[in-house]
């Protein structure tokens, strides 16, 4: 287990496994941590780097004081601590709680997310952030290009 220090001083714990491969980053649900993924981190490290934090609060990351969540947060410590190990193409997995926070990621470090799945999601609150958020990935695979815009989605690498 690996410590990275965010820029506001909470230390957030990760694990990485493989050192090969596109990058594989998973976002736990509530009430989980990044043990939760020890059969994906022993399956997937054959061919990804993957990587497994406990967001703020979770596990043995230490939750801020007076932390509000904030998707934009989430998505910011996990793309410091990918760009920290060099992972620069990521399939990003957002389990439940992990959901908005997976989201977040693709719609704030596109250039670091190249796949997102999200499964199991939480309702997300209806705020003109996250409206304009959901409505411009719905955008990207809406209208003429979408069978384009699926394919780039679903890219694999080879």
């Amino acid at each position: 287990m690996a410590v990275f220090t965010a820029d506001d001083g909470v230390q957030i714990h990760y694990e990485t496994r493989g050192d090969k491969g596109p990058g594989l980053i998973l976002s736990h649900g509530w009430c989980g941590q990044r043990n939760h993924w020890a059969p994906q981190l022993d399956y997937f490290s054959k061919n990804y780097r993957v990587l497994a934090l406990d967001r703020r609060g979770y596990g043995a990351s230490t939750p801020p004081a007076n932390y509000q969540y904030s998707l934009e947060r989430e998505a910011a410590d996990a793309a410091a601590i990918a760009k920290s190990l060099g992972i620069t193409d990521a399939t990003v997995v957002g389990h439940a709680g992990g959901f908005p926070g997976a989201l977040g990621l693709a719609a704030h470090y596109p250039d670091l997310v190249k796949r997102l799945v999200l499964e199991e999601g939480v309702p997300l609150g209806h705020t003109p952030a996250m409206d304009e958020l959901v409505n411009g990935l719905i955008q990207n695979i809406s209208g003429p290009g979408f069978e384009d815009a699926m394919r780039e989605i679903g890219r694999a690498h080879v």
